[in-house]
Parts: C-alpha cells; sequence; structure tokens
C-alpha cells in the first residue's frame, strides 16, 4: 500500500500511522478510516471510527 501510494504521488495526502495514545485525538484529524487489512477485517478500531461517525 505504501508504493501505490508514493506512485500516486500521494504521499502528501496519506499517512500511516502506528499506534496511538489518544485515539480521539486522531479521530478529530482524519477524514476517512480505512482497515487495509486481510484478517482482521472487523476490528476496535473500525467500531471507534464509527462511533464518533468517521467514514469507514
Amino acid at each position: 500500500m505504501r508504493q501505490e501510494v508514493a506512485r500516486l504521488g500521494l504521499a502528501e495526502q496519506v499517512h500511516f500511522r502506528g499506534i496511538r495514545p489518544n485515539p480521539d485525538v486522531f479521530h478529530q484529524a482524519i477524514d476517512v478510516f480505512v482497515m487495509a487489512s486481510e484478517k482482521e477485517t472487523y476490528s476496535m478500531v473500525t467500531l471507534e471510527a464509527m462511533a464518533v461517525g468517521v467514514p469507514v
């Protein structure tokens, strides 16, 4: 996914973040949430994003 973002020239618009201690700050800063995982399709972070109204 990182390679595709780079190939499309979207590095300034797409950011990959690791674990964050305060998810509220994260949710306020994003426009959309994507869970790009083949093994974990319905996770707690997906539910949290939905709960605060972020498009998933």
